[in-house]
Parts: C-alpha cells; sequence; structure tokens
C-alpha cells in the first residue's frame, strides 16, 4: 500500500516550480507561434500551433496537482497522533447513560421516575 512517506520519498519537492516554468515557457512558445503567418498548405503546423495552448494548461494543471500532493504531504508528516486509547462512549455521552438505565429499568421491572411499573 501507498503511504505519505513513500510520496514524499519519490516527490521532488521543487516539482512544482519547474512545471509552472514549463507551463510558462510552453504558453510564451504558443503565443509566438500563433503571431506567424502561415502560408496555404500548412495545416499541420496550424494545428500544432493550437495544440499548444492545450498542452500549456495541461502543464498548468500538472503544477497545481503537484501543489496539493505537496501539501497533502507537509499536513501528513505534521499531524499529531491520534490517542491510543479512545473513551468509552457510554461515559462521554449522557444520553447513553439514560439509553441504558432505562433498558436495565425495563429488564429488571424496576420503577420509572414516575413510580409505575415498567
Amino acid at each position: 500500500m501507498l503511504s505519505p512517506a513513500d510520496l514524499a520519498a519519490a516527490f521532488p519537492a521543487d516539482v512544482e516550480r519547474r512545471l509552472q516554468g514549463a507551463a510558462l515557457h510552453q504558453d510564451r512558445c504558443h503565443r509566438n507561434a500563433a503571431r506567424l503567418d502561415l502560408p496555404e498548405g500548412f495545416q499541420a503546423t496550424a494545428n500544432a500551433v493550437s495544440e499548444m495552448g492545450d498542452h500549456a494548461a495541461s502543464i498548468a494543471e500538472d503544477a497545481r496537482l503537484a501543489g496539493l500532493v505537496a501539501r497533502f504531504l507537509a499536513d501528513e508528516s505534521s499531524g499529531r497522533p491520534a490517542p491510543a486509547q479512545p473513551s468509552p462512549a457510554s461515559s462521554a455521552s449522557p444520553s447513553g447513560r439514560s439509553l441504558i438505565a432505562r433498558t436495565l429499568a425495563a429488564l429488571t421491572s424496576a420503577p420509572s421516575r414516575n413510580g409505575a411499573e415498567a
């Protein structure tokens, strides 16, 4: 099973910054290529230029994902451990105690608070 420690070992600390730089570079290349006045018959080049914008957006989304993973890893490693022994539910919940008391009273046919038999 994959753990946060496994992710941290395989995840470079500066990957978000590098992906943001790559997205900016790809976007700049797309804008420069879009300014070219392509002659007729260069449809493949025109398609490649239009795809460059999609590539820039994908790289930017990857940078955001890398940032989320980095924040997740930081959050997982900074949290306090859970308590070793959770408190019993019946002592924490007053309604749980009264439910148990009412159940025992009904089972033993003890008089209720009003003085009548249960």
